[in-house]
């Protein structure tokens, strides 16, 4: 319908970022037909640029992403905290519901055991957030992994040291306790995306 209407209009370019094509591959229901097969049909000649800015384009068609665009929006009438108790009930949920099998894969310290149980959550590798500081009461990482939440925050232009703080910082939290009450989730909010290039991330031990 938009490339009918170009050529009707008889403008002279077209510039876009992600495909029909592109959105197809992230399951949007969507016709599979390119503007370029259309254009082809067409009497006139029009330029076609495309790709541009693409990944962040395509960043609007992630499921996780505009889930949690919505969420945050809703959120933000009652300031976080129905979003944050929510998201709590849901990781302590997934634990119980999967403790024994959880509880054989972890290794180490208890901080590297919460540590590694963040990482399972979340489902990513360590080398997408690496230890950079351990001993047996703390361990210090960066996360670099894709978040989520950092994209939902650009879309809807808000701060991601109040949004993380508010909503992420205690469901991590309540979940690794689940390993040893006395572990504390820490998230320096100095070296935080997009201020930095990770998110520096602490798991304590209190004595």
């Amino acid at each position: 319908m938009c490339t009918g209407a170009i050529i009707w209009a008889k403008i002279s370019e077209i510039v876009y970022g992600c495909s029909i094509r592109d959105t197809v591959k992230l399951g949007r229901t969507m016709v599979d037909l390119s503007c370029r097969v259309i254009l082809e049909k067409s009497p006139g000649k029009i330029k076609i640029v495309e790709g541009i800015l693409k990944e962040d384009c395509l960043k609007l068609y992630n499921e996780e992403i505009r889930s949690l665009v919505t969420k945050l929006r809703v959120a933000m009438d009652d300031g976080w905290t129905r979003l944050e108790k929510e998201l709590i009930e849901r990781r302590i949920r997934w634990f119980e519901e999967n403790e024994d099998n959880i509880l054989r894969k972890l290794k180490g310290t208890d901080v590297e055991k919460a540590y590694r149980l963040l990482l399972m959550k979340i489902g990513i590798e360590e080398s997408e957030a690496p230890i950079i500081e351990k001993s047996q009461n703390i361990v210090v990482f960066h996360s670099k992994n894709f978040c989520p939440v950092l994209e939902a925050c650009k879309i809807l232009e808000l701060d991601t040291r109040n949004v993380c703080k508010a909503v992420f910082e205690k469901p991590s939290e309540e979940l690794i306790k689940k390993i040893d009450p006395k572990l504390r989730f820490i998230r320096n909010y100095k070296r935080i995306r997009p201020y930095t290039t990770y998110c520096e991330e602490i798991i304590k031990l209190e004595k």
